[in-house]
């Protein structure tokens, strides 16, 4: 099985809201010269592949026990986090979802408020947070927007009102500081 094949069978499985039977998620498929690990701790299960000596590599899984729900869906490479990523609160709601390479957070992430709307999103690069990041109300409203260069803030960031729409604040930053109004 394949980790996207192993991915849509956890997520069909385990689904948003619990069912009263609680359907076993499946384990991950260990590629050769790994094997399943599983460890349970308080109200959570995680099931992982790694090699002889431990190194995490293949698929991961977290569950909360208590809703069989999904909380953490991923892989390692070398023991660090890579490739994608999704985690959801205990009702089954996506909450994160975006990439790991070499154990460091790369390429578009999003956030999720806890009904399921947008709460907020952008990219990270090699040097952390970059190009244009936007946050939304739980309500679905854009409230607030700007650029990130090298994880400083950079250029105009604009807040909004989550009623009306209308701008708030305007504020220009060069490399993380604020730029005096002319």
């Amino acid at each position: 099985m394949s980790f996207a094949s192993f991915a849509v069978a956890v997520l069909v499985l385990a689904g948003p809201k619990p069912e009263p039977t609680k359907p076993s998620i499946p384990d991950p498929d260990c590629a050769g010269g790994t094997e399943l690990r599983r460890f349970a701790e308080g109200t959570e299960v995680t099931k992982y592949c790694a090699k002889p000596n431990g190194e995490k590599e293949g698929p991961f899984v977290n569950i909360y026990t208590v809703t069989n729900t999904v909380q953490k869906l991923g892989t390692y490479h070398r023991d660090s986090l890579h490739g994608s990523w999704s985690s959801w609160d205990s009702a089954g709601t996506l909450r994160e979802q975006g990439s790991y390479q070499e154990g460091y957070r790369r390429g578009f992430w999003t956030w999720f408020h806890a009904n399921g709307k947008k709460a907020s999103s952008g990219e990270y690069g090699a040097n952390g947070m970059r190009g244009v990041w936007s946050k939304w109300s739980e309500e679905g409203k854009l409230i607030e927007e700007g650029e990130y260069r090298n994880e400083l803030k950079h250029g105009i960031w604009t807040t909004y009102d989550p009623k009306t729409g209308k701008i708030l604040t305007s504020i220009e930053y060069a490399n993380g500081v604020e730029r005096p109004k002319r």
